[in-house]
């Protein structure tokens, strides 16, 4: 499967994943009772908006060669996971 495929394929799990962990939230509440859940909702949102920068990146052809930058990619997908909350406060 070429990366393109695979990318996303991983944001549309992820997507499904996060819709199926808010529905359980709003149906249980953890919002309200569970502190950390919060938090890992903005991560795995930080994850996804990584996932999509990285996905629109690939696609437009400004990362010609991917494969031989994984460090960028790490640094891309992290940069987003950490931005992400702190856009959100």
């Amino acid at each position: 499967m070429n990366l393109k495929k695979s990318l996303l394929l991983e944001i549309l799990v992820l997507a499904v994943v996060m819709a199926l962990l808010h529905q359980a939230a709003l149906t249980f509440f953890l919002y309200w009772t569970t502190d950390w859940f919060d938090i890992l909702m903005h991560f795995l949102g930080g994850l996804e908006m990584g996932l999509i920068a990285l996905f629109i990146f690939v696609t437009s052809g400004f990362v010609p060669v991917l494969k031989e930058h994984k460090v960028t990619v790490i640094l891309l997908t992290l940069g987003f996971v950490l931005v992400n909350p702190s856009l959100t406060n």
